[in-house]
């Protein structure tokens, strides 16, 4: 609800789901026509709840969705990955840095495809 009420009932273009069985379809529901759900993670468990057996198919037609599984690695290839960069003083390329104020402006440089290596969004 408050999704749709901070986006003017319009939803959320992009939805990181992290939930998995048990929230997926709040996602769903709060997804702005053509946009997309990322899923990546299921911490509220593989199972939905019984009573909710609606199909994934018909939820994302509805609002023609895209759906998309993220894969994460475990924590210590990500550390390995890291003393790596360290060792040989490797640096991804950063085409451009936004303030996180500027992040729909961001997504929307992202998307355009003129970019070269990474484009940041500051958190802090």
């Amino acid at each position: 609800d408050e999704v749709l009420r901070i986006t003017y009932g319009e939803g959320a273009d992009i939805i990181f789901e992290n939930g998995a069985a048990k929230t997926l379809r709040k996602s769903f529901e709060c997804v702005a026509f053509g946009g997309m759900i990322s899923c990546i993670g299921y911490l509220s468990g593989k199972e939905d709840d019984v009573g909710d057996r609606a199909s994934t198919n018909v939820l994302a037609l509805m609002r023609n969705v895209t759906l998309k599984g993220l894969l994460n690695g475990p924590k210590d290839r990500f550390e390995e990955m890291n003393e790596f960069f360290a060792k040989y003083e490797l640096r991804p390329v950063v085409d451009r840095t936004f303030e996180f104020d500027e992040a729909k402006e961001a997504l929307q440089y992202l998307y355009s495809g003129s970019h070269f290596g990474k484009v940041v969004i500051k958190v802090v």
